[in-house]
């Protein structure tokens, strides 16, 4: 079952990978699409990421596209949000807690995956966030811009390698080509 969902994910990523503008507005769509996924935005968050991916002039088909691709990690991504709120606010986080606890997101993650597609808008009810605290919030900043910067970078480094690659192309093929003289 959740290989089917990864496929899914990788579908969406290569299909962010074929569309048309720079390289710099893909990755930041993609970028801002996914840093919307560490924040709690109970339900908007695909909208939101459209509207600061229009704002900051990035692709806002990247952002959604992104956004929903990436859905599926958000109760890893808000247990690491409180590892890291805990780490930075001083407070001793064991190794093994961190273990437990990323292992038992991704387990809820891969059982209820099926709710979460069909009915994504019940995981987001104020009422289902549970610990958000100064913990929670600073973790969920630090991990959004720290995530959001990594993905734009290896967005990034793909589309314009991808563009070098497709130039050199077009320049061998009219090379080769030959003339009509």
């Amino acid at each position: 079952m959740p290989q089917k969902h990864f496929e899914k994910m990788r579908t969406k990523f290569r299909e962010i990978l074929k569309l048309k503008g720079s390289p710099h507005a893909i990755a930041l769509g993609v970028a801002v699409g996914f840093f919307w996924n560490f924040i709690p935005s109970i339900g908007i968050g695909p909208f939101l990421s459209m509207g600061l991916a229009r704002l900051i002039r990035g692709s806002a088909v990247a952002a959604l596209t992104a956004n929903l691709a990436t859905g599926f990690f958000i109760p890893v991504f808000y247990s690491m949000n409180m590892i890291t709120g805990r780490f930075l606010q001083g407070d001793k986080v064991k190794t093994v807690e961190i273990e437990e606890s990323l292992q038992e997101s991704l387990q809820e993650s891969i059982v209820k995956i099926e709710e979460i597609v069909e009915q994504p808008a019940s995981y987001f009810y104020l009422d289902k966030i549970q610990d958000f605290t100064a913990d929670f919030l600073i973790g969920a900043l630090v991990n959004a811009f720290i995530g959001a910067t990594l993905i734009y970078f290896v967005i990034w480094v793909i589309l314009n390698r991808r563009y070098k690659t497709r130039k050199h192309r077009e320049c061998t093929d009219t090379n080769w080509g030959g003339s009509d003289v």
